[in-house]
């Protein structure tokens, strides 16, 4: 039983590494598509979308990527008038 944890938890870490790097390598290309992609449900993972899953999984790197970042910036401020996107939220307060 602890070799199948163990490489549960192995698994889990390299699965959370390589979608950090895939979404914000999709992100560089193209935010709009990246973001899109994060709220899109999938029949193959039970009608869930990324962000659910990887809550789920409490996958932190994932979670932390500047792509879920830009997300969540764009939930809590929407369009405030004259908000870079490109900014962090304290050059909002800032200017």
């Amino acid at each position: 039983m602890k070799i199948i944890l163990k490489n549960s938890v192995f698994f889990t870490r390299e699965f959370d590494k390589h979608a950090s790097a895939i979404i914000d390598m999709c992100f560089d290309e193209n935010d709009k598509f990246a973001l899109d992609i994060l709220t899109r449900k999938s029949s193959l993972f039970f009608y869930k979308n990324p962000l659910e899953i990887a809550k789920d999984i409490n996958s932190r790197a994932f979670l932390a990527t500047k792509t879920v970042q830009r997300y969540l910036d764009q939930q809590w401020y929407g369009h405030l008038n004259g908000y870079d996107q490109n900014n962090s939220w304290i050059g909002s307060l800032v200017s």
